[in-house]
């Protein structure tokens, strides 16, 4: 009977030395599963910070589109009023009166311009301004 048992110790320590090997692969498949895992994480987590910027990105170019849109209303709106204006007047006055229209300008003026001529009541050009105030 001692062969037998000694025999099934054998045996034992085999299938200890089995079970651990097993244990030691499902221990390194599951290591395996954690890095994979972990990079696919860090890539969807790069996805999702390339996601927010241009969410950021698009929402800024909203605001301005916006800001364009309002300051194009404001001069729509001017322009209208201006028109009103010049049709009323155009309408009370006669044809004789011609009705000058301020000039948009980026360039600066370096120093005190001189005025140049005025148009009457009539619609003619006159002279230089003079200061009736002095």
């Amino acid at each position: 009977m001692a062969s037998v048992t000694s025999m099934s110790s054998g045996t034992q320590s085999n299938l200890d030395q089995l079970r651990v090997r097993q244990a030691v692969r499902s221990a390194n498949q599951a290591e395996a599963n954690a890095e994979a895992l972990k990079v696919q994480a860090a890539d969807a987590q790069n996805r999702a910070n390339q996601a927010q910027a241009y969410a950021d990105s698009v929402a800024t170019q909203s605001a301005q589109a916006q800001t364009v849109a309002g300051v194009t209303r404001l001069q729509v709106t001017s322009l209208s009023s201006e028109q009103q204006v010049v049709s009323q007047v155009g309408n009370t006055a006669g044809p004789s009166i011609a009705v000058q229209r301020p000039v948009a300008t980026t360039a600066s003026i370096s120093g005190p311009v001189a005025p140049g001529p005025v148009m009457n009541s009539l619609g003619q050009l006159t002279g230089k301004i003079i200061n009736t105030l002095a």
